[in-house]
């Protein structure tokens, strides 16, 4: 995430368009990556995959709704579409 917002702040001191746009995509690119990393440990954390318990993951079975499915499923489309809407807006 860090290097994302580094990048950002990079990409507004450059007086070059096209340096600024590469820097641009790249911290876009940054914070998509930053931001999965983080999903990913929350949903790690949210269902236990190193129980403290002799259970591992593949055994234990949460119970998932059909709304919390929906939910899920929407959010990583938008997440997808936003950030190719973001890359395609500063590449064009």
């Amino acid at each position: 995430m860090g290097c994302g917002i580094s990048f950002i702040a990079a990409s507004f001191l450059v007086p070059w368009h096209v340096v600024a746009t590469v820097l641009r995509v790249a911290a876009s690119f940054s914070l998509v990556c930053g931001f999965a990393l983080a999903v990913k440990n929350r949903v790690i954390d949210t269902y236990k995959a190193w129980p403290s318990t002799e259970t591992s993951m593949w055994q234990w079975r949460t119970v998932r709704t059909l709304r919390g499915t929906i939910l899920d499923y929407t959010f990583v489309l938008l997440v997808l579409i936003s950030f190719f809407g973001v890359v395609f807006l500063l590449v064009r």
